[in-house]
């Protein structure tokens, strides 16, 4: 935490089943930095919700229990359902809740990425405030050319209202697709947000733009 503070100013993402480790470590985190965005994962043990009242920080919630991932969207639902209770409960706002409805490669099981767009359409129809979020390159682990499945499935998950990810920003074909797949799904006003990333050279060929 102290590396890495001190050499960036980006909001920080902490991940630890180690309750003493995450609380150590949440309590280094720079005072000027508390009201940004702190992510960090609950499980339906509901043991790190604390955490998130005192400073008023963002949670991931995991679709998952202490023993595996479901592979009915349904029990996924179900998990949710009880992690939204536990974080109310702990005075933790829907709209402060990431949830993760977790994403298996398709390589074991061509349904994956249909339980995964379930999982969300229902979580986001029932808590209309929450957002979502997920690592993307898990659904193409295991096969070829992974990067077509993964921007595939990454313009499926944002009509699906996927609205962030876990991912690499330097990636300027998949940003290509990100900046693409808002744009079509309506989620850019003007297309402003498209536009200006193709001036800033963010992905395409900058100097052609026009």
């Amino acid at each position: 935490m102290e590396q890495i503070q001190a050499v960036v100013d980006t909001p920080i993402c902490l991940d630890s089943a180690n309750p003493v480790c995450f609380g150590r470590s949440y309590e280094s985190c720079r005072p000027n930095a508390h009201d940004q965005l702190h992510q960090r994962r609950a499980q339906a043990s509901g043991r790190h919700p604390a955490f998130s009242r005192r400073k008023k920080c963002q949670v991931i919630a995991l679709a998952t229990d202490e023993k595996s991932i479901p592979h009915a969207s349904e029990d996924r639902i179900a998990i949710v359902e009880k992690l939204i209770s536990k974080t109310r409960d702990a005075d933790i706002s829907d709209s402060q809740v990431y949830v993760d409805p977790l994403v298996l490669t398709i390589a074991t099981n061509t349904e994956n990425g249909r339980i995964f767009f379930e999982t969300v359409r229902a979580v986001g129809k029932a808590f209309p405030e929450v957002h979502f979020t997920s690592g993307l390159n898990n659904i193409s682990f295991g096969l070829p050319v992974r990067s077509h499945i993964t921007r595939a499935f990454l313009a499926i998950a944002v009509e699906a209202v996927l609205d962030s990810a876990i991912t690499d920003p330097s990636d300027k074909d998949l940003m290509s697709a990100i900046y693409a797949a808002e744009l079509v799904a309506g989620k850019d006003k003007h297309c402003l947000n498209y536009t200006r990333s193709f001036r800033a050279g963010r992905f395409g060929q900058h100097t052609n733009f026009g």
